[in-house]
């Protein structure tokens, strides 16, 4: 599946788009930190990894409630989102010092 999403995704950029936007399920409510590292990271980071540097906005929506963000910090990506609006979402202020170059 991630070989078919690079391809995907270098497609898009090589036919004008700015980058691509990736949700990558990473909250204790959808899966255990453990099944995100495990099953899910080291994918996501294989196409952040294979577009970077090929567009301008390469963006990781890090989706659900409470999140492993601090897992998510070292992909290779231009801007991360998130829901901000949650029971426990991320305030912009904290995330923001956690970023590099913040």
């Amino acid at each position: 599946m991630a070989e078919n999403l690079i391809a995907y995704s270098m497609k898009a950029i090589e036919i004008g788009a700015a980058g691509i936007f990736m949700s990558v399920p990473a909250a204790k409510e959808i899966l255990s930190r453990e099944i995100f590292l495990t099953f899910v990271k080291p994918y996501a980071m294989k196409v952040f990894a294979a577009v970077s540097g090929l567009g301008r906005m390469n963006t990781a929506h890090i989706h659900g409630d409470d999140l492993y963000m601090d897992d998510c910090l070292d992909f290779p990506v231009d801007v991360f989102s998130w829901w901000t609006v949650g029971r426990t979402a991320l305030p912009w202020k904290i995330s923001n010092s956690a970023s590099p170059g913040a």
